[in-house]
């Protein structure tokens, strides 16, 4: 099947170590092995080194440590520098990712979560591509990191502050899924446990936090079982992508 650009772009979001390029890497082999076209690109000028081969790099124009080195700045400095750069320079980029040929765009986003998605940068550069074509993201959580219900409503936050934030459409992805504790993971059909939980939690007056958090992201239908995937042996990318589909073929194309 012929594609004059990008049907789909699935943006890639999460803290740094959730596994961001590792998914991309994963997804993209499993969307080729399952005859579905799909290419990577790779918005992170920070990356050393990719599992995957960007058919996009935003390191062909520059990287952190180019900018150390010219601007003689120190890391966080050299990052901010970069995401200006990449804000001063989003049509063209854009533009240039419109035009690759594919069904599915995996882009990758820089390692710092919050450098891209609570400044300018992020909120610009993903409304000018949804523009030109239809986006929807994935926020991933890590696995290493879920180790109790608290854990995961803070990340569910974190995630619906982003979406806000980015204007973007978000699901949640549990990444890391051979790593997590599957008896937490069963009590999340279970509201009234799970606020049994967070009562006996012992974090003093963080629990009203905690309970107003929950009851928030339960009114926003926010809080239902995230999708749990593992990269390593591309396990729940079959759920994955028939959600993507099926939010796809809701939004429909801009042609």
């Amino acid at each position: 099947m012929y594609f004059e650009k990008p049907q789909y772009v699935v943006v890639v979001l999460g803290p740094a170590g959730s596994g961001k390029s590792t998914l991309v890497a994963s997804f993209y082999e499993w969307l080729h092995e399952n005859n579905v076209s799909a290419k990577c690109a790779n918005l992170d000028p920070g990356a050393e080194y990719l599992p995957y081969d960007p058919v996009w790099d935003i390191r062909k124009y520059f990287t952190i440590s180019q900018i150390m080195k010219t601007k003689k700045l120190g890391p966080n400095g050299a990052v901010i520098e970069a995401m200006n750069i990449l804000l001063q320079n989003a049509d063209k980029y854009i533009k240039e990712l419109s035009e690759i040929k594919t069904e599915y765009l995996l882009l990758d986003t820089p390692g710092q979560l919050e450098v891209f998605a609570f400044r300018d940068v992020g909120v610009t550069f993903l409304d000018l591509l949804q523009k030109r074509m239809v986006a929807h993201g994935l926020f991933l959580i890590d696995g290493e990191m879920f180790n109790d219900i608290i854990s995961l409503i803070v990340a569910k936050v974190l995630s619906l502050a982003v979406e806000l934030r980015l204007s973007i459409p978000i699901i949640s992805i549990i990444n890391k899924g051979d790593l997590i504790d599957q008896k937490v993971v069963k009590l999340l059909d279970d509201p009234k446990k799970v606020k049994e939980i967070i009562i006996k939690s012992n974090k003093g007056e963080l629990i009203e936090v905690a309970l107003h958090s929950y009851d928030l992201l339960l009114k926003l239908k926010a809080a239902l079982r995230p999708i749990i995937v593992s990269s390593t042996k591309k396990e729940g990318f079959e759920e994955l992508y028939d959600v993507l589909h099926e939010i796809f073929c809701t939004c429909g194309d801009l042609t």
